[in-house]
């Protein structure tokens, strides 16, 4: 994947992630931490290592679905 490529997808999947995450976890985390800006500042945290986590596979995938038809 082209890195421009890579930043645009990243950006469009972290509000994503970040959503998911917090309806996942959000009222837990909440009620854990007592705080809802403490809650969120840590699934943000998450939610960009996670994103960073997904982009890195489909970069993998893309190197071997590019390298394979060749």
């Amino acid at each position: 994947m082209k890195p421009t490529l890579t930043a645009v997808v990243g950006v469009a999947w972290l509000p994503i992630v970040w959503l998911l995450i917090t309806a996942t976890f959000g009222t837990a985390l909440s009620a854990f931490t007592g705080s809802w800006i403490a809650a969120h500042s840590i699934i943000l945290l998450i939610a960009i290592f996670v994103t960073l986590v997904l982009l890195r596979l489909f970069i993998r995938l893309g190197d071997k679905i590019k390298s394979g038809s060749q």
